[in-house]
């Protein structure tokens, strides 16, 4: 089990890409992520972002159901 969380660890964090080595100028290297990494990192941090507005239609419709199905009993 302890083998497939690093493996998704390891494809959810990328592979670090150091830039060509030149002594007089310092550049930092950066992250390469996968394209499904990619993917799934956007939909992560639209969920961070926005999930006050994700949550509120989902349990007013859940609200909306209860009372309907009440309100026909």
């Amino acid at each position: 089990m302890k083998r497939i969380a690093n493996a998704i660890a390891r494809w959810y964090n990328g592979e670090y890409v150091a830039p060509d080595y030149d002594p007089h100028i310092v550049m930092m290297g950066h992250q390469r992520y996968h394209w499904s990494a990619r993917a799934v990192r956007s939909l992560v941090e639209f969920y961070l972002e926005h999930w006050k507005w994700l949550w509120t239609p989902i349990i007013a419709g859940a609200i909306a159901g209860l009372l309907a199905t009440f309100k026909k009993s």
